[in-house]
């Protein structure tokens, strides 16, 4: 009794400790009960293991209507041309009497800056507008034994859900059953590698045999699994399943995970345990956000930019020097007042 009060209290605080982690990182594996609700072998759970995960809400576009302004502005001005241009803008417009109008410098930098502006503001409306359908799409779930429908961003780490053909998996799922007996199923992957062949897989071992939502409903196990990666070619996780007071083990492979965007075909329907969702699903952790992309015109023309720049720079500092230290400041006077400093006498001829 003591031991189990111990265990207990010991579950209780690591539970608390890392109940606010939910990135993958911290952790070295997960365990997810199907079904969701709590882990049932609670015993071989440490402080690596995470419990608690990411939501389904998936984000790909860049900007928000709050940071769009600061973001797209500092992006635009990490261009060395656009630099250039702002700086001679501020430079002549704090002149009293600038030898040219700033309208000149001002004009051309602020049409170009707007219509950057407008077309990468418009393209990251598509991605929002993109985001938003897919995360509101309905899907099927089954919970305490029935069947609703519920938004993809609602979905959870655990959840069995149902996918019927011709539908596309809206997490990365572990197959449990399948509308065939023998558990196989086909998909096709051409969101995530291009191939359009269909792909045979199958369902895992211990639950293939639970083909409807009564006795899905009954399973009690858990997954443990390795955490989120890239690699669309490696999957390592086993099944835990508690039958008659005993534990039954079975391993999963990549022949047992589908990955979000994939397609159902050829199969009447499949149930899934979800293992990997939003941010953590191999789709999305091989689609990063890249940095802006320079043509190999702009990157020749930043370099000769960058030339002229210092060159500027450097005249500049001359300039000032010989105005402080010489006297040099009217181009009527500076020979005269250069061969006079330096005693230099001019060459009759």
């Amino acid at each position: 009794m003591a031991s189990t009060a111990a265990r207990r209290k010991s579950n209780r605080g690591w539970r608390a400790r890392l109940s606010s982690k939910k990135s993958a990182k911290w952790f070295q594996n997960r365990v997810v009960p199907i079904g969701g609700g709590e882990p049932l072998f609670t015993h071989q759970i440490d402080q690596d293991t995470q419990v608690t995960f990411t939501t389904n809400h998936i984000r790909s576009s860049k900007y928000t209507i709050y940071n769009f302004w600061f973001l797209n502005l500092f992006e635009q001005f990490r261009r060395v041309a656009n630099f250039y241009f702002l700086t001679v803008a501020i430079i002549q417009l704090s002149l009293p009497s600038p030898p040219v109008s700033p309208f000149t410098s001002v004009s051309p930098l602020i049409f170009v800056v707007i219509i950057t502006m407008i077309k990468q503001g418009y393209e990251d409306f598509c991605r929002h507008r993109a985001d938003r359908e897919l995360n509101t799409a309905p899907v099927t779930l089954l919970r305490n034994g029935q069947l609703i429908t519920v938004k993809s961003q609602d979905i959870k780490v655990g959840d069995i859900l149902k996918v019927e053909d011709t539908h596309k998996f809206a997490a990365d799922m572990v197959i449990l059953s399948t509308s065939a007996s023998t558990g196989k199923f086909f998909v096709m992957t051409a969101n995530l590698d291009g191939e359009t062949n269909l792909k045979p897989m199958s369902a895992a071992r211990l639950t293939k045999h639970c083909r409807s939502p009564e006795q899905l409903s009954r399973v009690a196990g858990q997954i443990e699994c390795e955490q989120p990666s890239p690699d669309l070619h490696n999957f390592l996780g086993r099944m835990k399943m508690r039958m008659n007071d005993d534990m039954e083990l079975c391993s999963l492979s990549l022949e047992n995970l589908v990955m979000r965007g994939t397609q159902l075909r050829n199969t009447d329907y499949v149930f899934g345990c979800v293992v990997y969702t939003g941010k953590d699903t191999k789709m999305s952790q091989n689609s990063k956000s890249t940095a802006n992309k320079f043509s190999t015109v702009e990157v020749t023309m930043n370099k000769f930019l960058l030339i002229f720049m210092a060159i500027l720079v450097a005249e500049i500092v001359i300039c000032t020097s010989l105005k402080y230290t010489i006297g040099i400041d009217s181009p009527s006077i500076e020979f005269f007042f250069c061969m006079e400093r330096f005693k230099v006498a001019p060459i009759d001829k």
